[in-house]
C-alpha cells in the first residue's frame, strides 16, 4: 500500500492530504462543540472570564449564569457592566462608610449565591456601611491590589479596605501564569516593587474562545522561574501589602486583613509570622481559622466555604465591625 501511495499522481496525493486535513479539522470542530455543550449545559461550568491586558483575566460583564458548585448544587453568578458581582459603586451619602473588599474565589463567593456571601451577612446589621467587592476567582494578592487601584482614590477618611487572604496567595504572587493564563506579577529589588504585565497574545485569545484551547493551555502550562521566585514570595507579600496599606492610610482609611489557611502549605518561610508582623504595623487582622477549625460541614468538597461557612464568617466579621465602629474607628 505504501508503494501504491508513492506512485499516485500529485493531484491524488493532494486530494488525500486535503481529505485527511479536513477530517481532522471536522473532528476537532465536533469535539469542541461537544465539549462546549457539556461544559455549559450539562456540567454547568459556563464561561465567566475574558482576557485582560492589565490583570490577565477579568469577569465578563453583565453575566447571568447558573453554575454547579463542587457539591453539585446550583448557584447564580450575575455581574454588572464592570464585571463585579454585587454593587460596583459606593453611595454618595457622606454619612455612609465605604468598604472595599479584595479577594480571590473565597471573596467572590465561589459556589454560593450572592445573598449567601459573607459580606452580605456582615453588612446586614450595619446600614451605615456600604461595600464594593472586587474579588475574582484565581487572583493572587498582586492582581487584587491592581484591580483595587481605581477604587482607592474614592475612599474617604474613616473608610476601610478588607483584604481576604488565603495561604495559597503566597504562591500565586510568585507565578506569571495561572491555569493556562498569563497574569501580572511584581518583583522586589532593593526594596522597590516592579510590576510585570501579562502577555495576552494570540494564545490567550485561543484559550478564551475554545474549550479545547483551555485544556491545552492547562496541560502545557509552564512558568519558568516560578520555583526561584517562590523562595522570595514572603518578602514580596510583605512589600505588596505594605504598599497597599500606605495608599489606604493616605486616604485616611483603615486596612483589614482577614486571613485563613496560612499553615496549609509548605513554604520556605513562615506565612503566619509575616502576616502577624503586618498586623502589628500595617493593618487590623482577623484570623478566620479558629472560626472554621474542625467544622467540615462549613466547606464544599473543593475547600471553598459553603453557604453555612459564609454565614458564620459573615457573623464573625459583623461582630468585629460593630465593635470597631462603636469605638469610633472603622
Amino acid at each position: 500500500m505504501t508503494s501504491a501511495l508513492r506512485h499516485r499522481p500529485p493531484a491524488t496525493k493532494l486530494k488525500t492530504c486535503l481529505l485527511v486535513a479536513g477530517s481532522l479539522a471536522l473532528g476537532m470542530i465536533l469535539a469542541e462543540m461537544a465539549a462546549q455543550t457539556y461544559v455549559g449545559a450539562v456540567a454547568l461550568k459556563g464561561k465567566r472570564f475574558q482576557p485582560d491586558a492589565e490583570l490577565g483575566w477579568r469577569p465578563l460583564p453583565n453575566l447571568h449564569l447558573v453554575r454547579k458548585n463542587a457539591d453539585g448544587k446550583r448557584y447564580l453568578v450575575e455581574t454588572g457592566p464592570h464585571g463585579i458581582r454585587g454593587p460596583d459603586a459606593f453611595p454618595a451619602d457622606p454619612a455612609i462608610r465605604r468598604l472595599l473588599i479584595l479577594g480571590d474565589s473565597y471573596g467572590f463567593g465561589e459556589g454560593v449565591d450572592l445573598d449567601a456571601r459573607f459580606d452580605r451577612r456582615m453588612l446586614r446589621k450595619n446600614p451605615r456601611v456600604a461595600a464594593v467587592n472586587v474579588s475574582v476567582p484565581g487572583y493572587g494578592t498582586d492582581q487584587q491590589v491592581i484591580r483595587a487601584a481605581p477604587y482607592i482614590p474614592r475612599l474617604r477618611r474613616g473608610d476601610g479596605v478588607l483584604l481576604v487572604l488565603f495561604g495559597n496567595d503566597f504562591s500565586d504572587i510568585a507565578r506569571s501564569r495561572h491555569g493556562g493564563r498569563d497574569k501580572p506579577r511584581f518583583s522586589l529589588t532593593d526594596g522597590q516593587l516592579t510590576r510585570h504585565r501579562p502577555d495576552t497574545g494570540w494564545f490567550s485569545g485561543l484559550r478564551d474562545r475554545l474549550y479545547l484551547g483551555a485544556l491545552l493551555g492547562r496541560l502545557l502550562d509552564y512558568d519558568p522561574g516560578y520555583e526561584a521566585r517562590l523562595k522570595d514570595s514572603g518578602r514580596l507579600m510583605k512589600a505588596i501589602i505594605a504598599r497597599l496599606a500606605g495608599k489606604v492610610r493616605a486616604r485616611g482609611a483603615t486596612l483589614w486583613i482577614a486571613h485563613h489557611g496560612l499553615d496549609l502549605f509548605d513554604f520556605p518561610f513562615q506565612p503566619t509570622a509575616i502576616i502577624r508582623g503586618l498586623c502589628q504595623s500595617e493593618a487590623i487582622c482577623l484570623d478566620l481559622d479558629p472560626v472554621l477549625a474542625g467544622r467540615s460541614e462549613l466547606f464544599q468538597q473543593d475547600g471553598h466555604w459553603n453557604a453555612a461557612g459564609h454565614a458564620l464568617i459573615g457573623a464573625h466579621m459583623e461582630k468585629k465591625l460593630r465593635e470597631s465602629l462603636s469605638s469610633g474607628r472603622f
